[in-house]
Parts: C-alpha cells; sequence; structure tokens
C-alpha cells in the first residue's frame, strides 16, 4: 500500500507520505502545547482532518476539534474558508442580542440566509448568551449557513462548533475543556527549594542519579529527570533523611501505580513523566499527598 499523500500546495509544511505525517505529527506532540491530543497518533489525525477541510498542521491544531469523532471548529475558521474558496462569500445582514442573519452568496447570486435568533438559542441550550449573545448568535448562525449553503467548502464534511457538540467554550466560541495530555518535557535544571531546614542544596534524593543509558528494555529515567523528582519532593515536605527518602519512594509508588519502589533508579521515563505531571502543580500535588496519606490509614487501621 503506497504511503504518499496527496500534496495540496496551500500547506507551508509539504506533506509527501505517511513518514512526513509521522514525524509532524510527533514534533507537535512533544511540544506540549496542544492538550486535546494525546500522543502522535491523535495529533496526526487532526493534521489529516484539518488538511481535508483545507487547513495547515498548526491552523489544524489550534482550531479542529475531533469531539466523538465529529470535526469541530470556531466560527472564525468557518468564515475564514467560505471567504477563502472562491466560490462563495456571506454578508452579515443583522446582529443584535436578539438575532443575527447572514446572507451566502455563490458568486453574485444569492443562496439564501441562515438565521438564529434568542428563541433559538434558548431552544438549542446555547452557552454564554448572558454575557455573548451577539457571539454566540453569530457562531450559530455561520455554522448553520456553512452546512445549508456551502457545505462542499469542507469536502462534504458535516462542521460544527464545538458549542454545538456539548464543549464548554469562552466568549468567542472557542474550546475551554479541551482534554489535558500527560506531557512533561526534560526540563533543565533549576535551583532546588527547600521544603524544610533538613534539605540542602547539596541533598540529593534519592542519593545519586543514574548513570549512562540502557539500549534494552524499557527507557529508564533521565538524569534531568530524576534530579528535578528529588526537587519536588523536597518542595512537597518530604525531607531527605533515611524515612523521609522511604516516605518519597513510597508516595512515587503510589503516583504510578507501583506496589513498592525500591529506588527511583527503577522508574521508567513515563513512569517519572506521569510523576511530574502531578508534582509540578501544587494543587495536584496537594490533593495526592492528602489522598495517599488516607489511604495509608485506611492500610493501618485495617492491619
Amino acid at each position: 500500500m503506497s504511503t504518499e499523500l496527496a500534496t495540496r500546495k496551500s500547506d507551508v509544511i509539504e506533506l509527501r507520505n505517511m513518514d512526513d505525517l509521522a514525524r509532524l505529527a510527533k514534533m507537535f506532540a512533544d511540544s506540549g502545547y496542544f492538550s486535546d491530543a494525546k500522543g502522535a497518533a491523535q495529533t496526526g489525525v487532526k493534521i489529516l482532518a484539518g488538511r481535508e477541510l483545507g487547513f495547515g498542521p498548526f491552523a489544524s491544531m489550534t482550531g479542529i476539534h475531533l469531539i466523538q469523532g465529529k470535526p469541530s471548529m470556531g466560527a472564525n475558521l468557518m468564515a475564514a474558508a467560505v471567504k477563502g474558496s472562491g466560490r462563495y462569500d456571506f454578508r452579515v445582514r443583522e446582529i443584535t442580542d436578539e438575532v443575527c442573519s447572514i446572507e451566502f452568496f455563490q458568486q453574485s447570486d444569492s443562496l439564501g440566509i441562515s438565521r438564529f435568533t434568542k428563541a433559538d438559542a434558548k431552544a438549542a441550550g446555547t452557552q454564554n448568551m448572558q454575557k455573548f449573545a451577539r457571539n454566540m448568535l453569530y457562531a450559530r448562525s455561520m455554522s448553520n449557513g456553512v452546512r445549508w449553503y456551502c457545505p462542499d467548502v469542507f469536502v462534504g464534511n458535516t462542521v460544527y462548533t464545538p458549542e454545538e457538540l456539548g464543549a464548554r467554550v469562552d466568549g468567542d466560541g472557542e474550546i475551554l475543556d479541551a482534554q489535558t495530555v500527560s506531557i512533561t518535557p526534560e526540563p533543565e535544571y533549576e535551583e532546588p527549594v527547600k521544603a524544610s531546614g533538613d534539605a540542602t542544596e547539596d541533598d540529593e534524593f534519592p542519593p545519586e542519579p543514574p548513570k549512562g543509558t540502557l539500549n534494552e528494555g524499557p527507557v529508564l529515567i533521565s538524569p534531568k529527570q530524576f534530579k528535578l523528582l528529588a526537587m519536588k519532593l523536597k518542595k512537597a515536605g518530604f525531607k531527605t533523611t533515611d524515612e523521609g527518602r522511604e516516605q518519597g519512594r513510597a508516595f512515587i509508588a503510589h503516583l504510578v501505580n507501583r506496589a513498592e519502589l525500591d529506588s527511583a533508579k527503577s522508574l521508567t521515563k513515563s513512569e517519572a513523566s506521569k510523576a511530574l505531571d502531578i508534582l509540578t502543580d501544587d494543587d495536584a500535588t496537594n490533593e495526592a499527598v492528602a489522598k495517599w496519606t488516607d489511604e495509608l490509614a485506611l492500610e493501618e487501621a485495617a492491619a
């Protein structure tokens, strides 16, 4: 089977085959900037979905959202696609807090008017009507008009706004509740944050970072991850005494769903990333410590 992709002249980045797509998807996924795509596979699907709808890779990552398998985008991208099609155009005929009317054209011929009212919004359960009535009415009017009068702009794909598919959106109709991705890039070394008088900048927890790399088996925790993990544990209140180290290892084991952890050097790189995702967020850390403490108390009570 051929892995070649049809070249789009509009793409600033040319994707000639699936290998090009895989490399680009990995780059976007590894950046950690896009919270609604987990890994290269979902990132690649978003890029392909946007490409099919006529958008470049970056516009696809920032503006295309796949909700329950259906493509969605903000009204601004829909409007840009209509204007840039070379076949269709539109004019906003009326826009108030009560109604938005948009007339669609093919060349100079009127195709019809898409009208969405406050009553329609109430019936549809449209969000943000009290704060951003005109924006929300415009988004629904644009979305309906594109589906009714110029569906071939998106090559026959039925496209919705995120709000129509139940996503929480802001005043511009942009999605708010994109699913968070657990990605922690390897950080540069930072100065430790002391959690108690027992901690010093020279202390490392556990005592030594791992040396060397393994070419077989799971990829182990990197030295940078190791140092950052030590600092975050200090910040969370785990001391560098023997007891503190033991408690810290038990807590990390809890975070990565291990029964026990003899040494942080045995963590895989993905396990270290999972732990750091929590430890770099103060609220998440406090919640995790509280949950772990409660579980220890229950275990002691049961024993």
